[in-house]
């Protein structure tokens, strides 16, 4: 590193300089988790974005992004609702699904989605004073508006094929939890609600979980800088949490142009089966070098579904997903 500011993770040994990240440094707003409302509309909104700043960009990560719908009687089938995207509207996120939400029958697990925002760095003025990040021409300032998300905990864990593990040791309420393996056969779930892991190969994961840190514990030794509101913008004992690209994850493959990413695990879609009645099986990641994917996972949402003959309305859309570089967070 030429210039700038760096702090070394002291699980790889690599240098994470701030200096090349600081517009992507992404910091946690809240978490969503609810059911639909039974209403004609195609959206709902959620008053949570009043203290980001409309200059900010939002970052969603979809823990759970379909919900299904299993009609009562006399009506017969199982609709899928799945999330198509969102927009922003001052204070209000608004969430955009692919139908109406009025589906008759009852919601069997509530959408879950994790609200992030991404920290600019202003540029100094000449009259500015204090501390800032200096990389290339441009010096980008520290301010009492400034929150930088940082790494919770780190873990790596071996999986076993059809195994679940459970991760609440190393996630909390509000946190995303990404992930990284090099088994391009192991199709990898996550469940927020009981925070457990599902894989359908042996394979290790290399598990980072990001999240708010409001009282972070600092060592005797290092560099913590605050700002004027008290908050804790800078520590060399945390990795921050930063984000190299945004992909369109979906049922096909995209190329993330890193070479070990690692994508926020969750649940994104189902498949049906027809084996008479219905199985519904979860939709979980798949990694193959560079490669993101999707596939079947080991769990499924339903067996044995009687739709009395109709056949399930599975809707899967390609939603962001931010990507990260697993060799930032981990010795790999």
């Amino acid at each position: 590193m030429a210039y700038g500011l760096a702090v070394r993770n002291p699980n790889t040994g690599r240098m994470f300089n701030l200096a090349d990240v600081a517009s992507g440094m992404l910091t946690f707003v809240t978490k969503l988790e609810f059911n639909l409302a039974y209403t004609t509309a195609t959206s709902m909104t959620f008053n949570v974005l009043g203290g980001v700043p409309e200059s900010a960009q939002i970052v969603l990560i979809y823990n759970v992004s379909t919900a299904a719908i299993i009609a009562p009687s006399p009506y017969v089938g199982v609709d899928f609702v799945s999330v198509t995207g969102f927009t922003r509207s001052g204070s209000n996120l608004i969430i955009n699904f692919n139908t109406k939400l009025d589906a008759p029958g009852a919601q069997q697990a509530p959408l879950s989605i994790s609200v992030y925002q991404t920290t600019t760095f202003p540029k100094i003025s000449s009259n500015s004073y204090g501390v800032a990040f200096f990389g290339g021409t441009s010096p980008q300032a520290i301010t009492d508006t400034i929150k930088i998300g940082y790494v919770r905990a780190n873990a790596v864990r071996s999986i076993a094929a059809n195994a679940t593990i459970n991760v609440s040791d190393i996630a909390g309420s509000g946190d995303a939890v990404f992930g990284w393996w090099s088994n391009p056969s192991a199709v990898v779930e996550m469940n927020h609600a009981d925070k457990t892991i599902s894989s359908t190969a042996a394979t290790t994961l290399y598990l980072t979980a990001f999240g708010e840190v409001p009282n972070l514990t600092l060592p005797k030794y290092g560099l913590a800088i605050w700002n004027k509101s008290g908050r804790l913008v800078y520590s060399s004992a945390h990795i921050p949490f930063s984000k190299v690209t945004t992909k369109n994850i979906g049922t096909g493959t995209v190329d993330t142009g890193v070479d070990k990413p690692m994508i926020p695990l969750g649940r994104c879609g189902y498949d049906a089966i027809n084996n008479g009645l219905w199985t519904i099986p979860i939709r979980g990641f798949t990694i193959n070098g560079r490669n993101v994917g999707s596939g079947r996972s080991t769990r499924n949402q339903y067996t044995s579904l009687n739709t009395g003959g109709a056949t399930p309305n599975i809707a899967n859309y390609p939603l962001p997903c931010p990507i990260l570089d697993a060799t930032l967070y981990h010795n790999v």
